[in-house]
């Protein structure tokens, strides 16, 4: 018994880190010796002895340090078993063709390449007019224009007209230039209306008739870019026209428009002109102007730029002691204001300006025979004035100058027959201020608004047969508007103001002060479908028998109805 107890307490006193003993080990124990203990006290009754003295002694444990092999047993080797198969394998056949991906191409938009509009209006008046061109072309464009309108009758007798024209045109592209070329025909008739109706009621025949006949030739060729450092627009051209009074004129034109360009800030400009005419009426005379404007292009900064040079001309008009070489300075100054938004300019210049028979018919086609023709020389024109644009699509342009003239002609009514008219210059300076505005407003193509105003004021000289400025206005006014409804409906509308107009009666010498000119037009197209449209147009729709020129009243309100087709 007592070696049982010796071995537990010395088991308890081992070192913890080894834990060879757990609860579940000495708990057995505890119970075994307990039992033991209990059987030796019945043995040991009545001889219970203690020693005081005595001295436990517990022999010292082995403790083994070494470290157990878990040694797991090892299984002999068995050879591999290999039993090969053939596997075959079925993939489908390869598509040698390679599929690249497109873009579908889109189709270019189909270009009606002729025009053809035909309408009807009262006064019997039949409208016709088409162009004829090629389709889309890189090298190429080419085409024919004709047009018609005519009237049977007008404000009063005898004031009928007839508008003819057919011309030919065409383009070719280059690697780097663009050769163009035309040839047309123009046939006009007229009316000397402007008679006594009263005092010759049955006034009619060859003596109220005016044809004018124009045919024309021209060539030009211009550089394709114009971004190059040289760029140039040359041109060459022959007139003919002749009148049914029997006036006649041939004239050749040479035109050139030209930049070089120095660097990105500096150019040279250069615009010149050569005319060669010879009118011959009830005499003949051969007339030449040549005009070349050099001048010198400078970009100060990004706010302020300059052209300066200047204008020169010759001229050989049969004039009695008037010079035939004329100089004129030209300096014309930009500077940019309010971040671009405006830009102030001023500058000076000068001209000889061309005046022709053609030119002055077109202008007035009731001219009579034998009338003088004159360059204009313009001396020099001061001017100032402001342009810009605005937010929301306004642009302006506000303008002052003074320009004095020589030789400026005026239309008026003849000295034996006011029906013709005549060419009246005056030799002497003329001062000529004006005063003119402009304002435009777009918002998008939907809607277009422009005005244009200008107010004329004519310092005369002392010719006593131009105490005023026959038939020029000294206010004229105009407004411009256009409006796209959903790209089926076009409206157009426009309005003109001329006043200040005066006219002479030699035969009384009563001086007359015309009407102002209130013209008020408006014209709708109606889309069908792409090619096929509608118009009728209104024009006078205040129907004013107004006079342009004295003597001359103009239609009333007429109405152009017609149809229009593109293929």
């Amino acid at each position: 018994m007592k070696n049982i107890f010796h071995f537990i307490s010395r088991a308890m006193f081992l070192n913890s880190k080894f834990k060879i003993l757990n609860l579940k080990f000495l708990l057995p124990l505890l119970f075994i010796a307990s039992a033991a203990v209990a059987q030796d006290d019945d043995a040991l009754k009545g001889t219970l002895r203690i020693e005081k003295n005595a001295k436990i002694e517990l022999p010292e444990a082995n403790r083994n340090f070494e470290k157990i092999n878990n040694v797991q047993p090892v299984q002999p080797a068995k050879p591999l078993d290999y039993q090969p198969q053939e596997v075959e394998l079925l993939l489908p056949r390869l598509d040698t063709k390679v599929k690249i991906v497109t873009i579908k191409s889109q189709d270019l938009t189909k270009l009606y390449g002729n025009y053809v509009k035909a309408g009807f209006g009262n006064y019997t008046s039949p409208y016709f007019e088409g162009f004829f061109n090629n389709k889309r072309s890189e090298k190429y464009s080419y085409g024919v224009h004709a047009k018609h309108f005519s009237s049977a009758n007008g404000p009063v007798k005898n004031s009928g007209l007839s508008e003819n024209q057919l011309e030919a045109y065409g383009k070719y592209f280059g690697k780097n230039t663009i050769i163009r070329g035309n040839a047309g025909y123009q046939r006009n008739r007229y009316n000397f209306y402007g008679y006594d109706h009263v005092r010759e009621p049955n006034a009619s025949g060859d003596s109220l008739k005016q044809v004018f006949n124009t045919f024309v030739v021209s060539a030009g060729i211009e550089n394709k870019n114009k971004q190059n450092v040289l760029n140039y627009n040359t041109d060459v051209n022959y007139y003919n026209f002749s009148t049914y009074t029997g006036a006649r004129e041939h004239e050749f034109l040479w035109n050139l428009k030209s930049d070089y360009w120095l660097d990105s800030d500096k150019s040279i400009l250069l615009d010149a002109s050569l005319s060669s005419s010879k009118r011959s009426d009830s005499s003949s005379i051969s007339r030449t102007l040549f005009t070349a404007k050099p001048a010198l292009q400078y970009k100060v900064n990004d706010a302020f730029s300059l052209i300066g040079g200047i204008n020169l001309a010759y001229a050989n008009d049969t004039i009695n002691g008037y010079p035939k070489f004329h100089l004129y300075p030209r300096l014309n100054a930009e500077y940019k204001l309010a971040e671009n938004k405006a830009i102030a300019f001023a500058g000076i210049d000068g001209e000889m300006q061309k005046n022709t028979l053609r030119t002055l018919s077109r202008e007035n086609p009731y001219l009579g025979s034998d009338i003088a023709l004159f360059h204009t020389n313009k001396t020099f024109d001061f001017y100032a004035g402001l342009k810009g644009g605005l937010k929301g699509g306004v642009t302006y342009k506000v303008k002052l100058s003074t320009a004095n003239y020589k030789y400026l002609y005026f239309f008026n009514n003849g000295f034996t027959d006011t029906s013709k008219f005549t060419v009246l210059y005056n030799k002497n300076n003329i001062n000529v201020l004006n005063i003119g505005g402009e304002l435009g407003y777009e918002m998008s193509r939907q809607f277009r608004l422009a005005m244009a105003t200008a107010y004329y004021s004519y310092t005369m000289g002392s010719n006593p047969a131009l105490t005023s400025p026959w038939h020029r206005p000294n206010f004229t006014g105009s407004v411009l508007a256009t409006y796209n409804l959903n790209q089926k409906v076009y409206f157009n509308a426009d309005f003109y103001y001329i006043g200040g107009l005066k006219g002479k009666n030699y035969l009384s010498g009563q001086e007359i002060n015309l009407k102002g000119i209130a013209d008020l037009n408006f014209k709708i197209d109606y889309l069908f479908s792409k090619s096929f449209s509608a118009f009728i147009e209104v024009n006078n729709i205040l129907s004013q028998k107004y006079q342009r020129y004295l003597y001359y009243p103009s239609k009333g309100i007429n109405v152009l109805v017609g149809l229009t087709y593109s293929f």
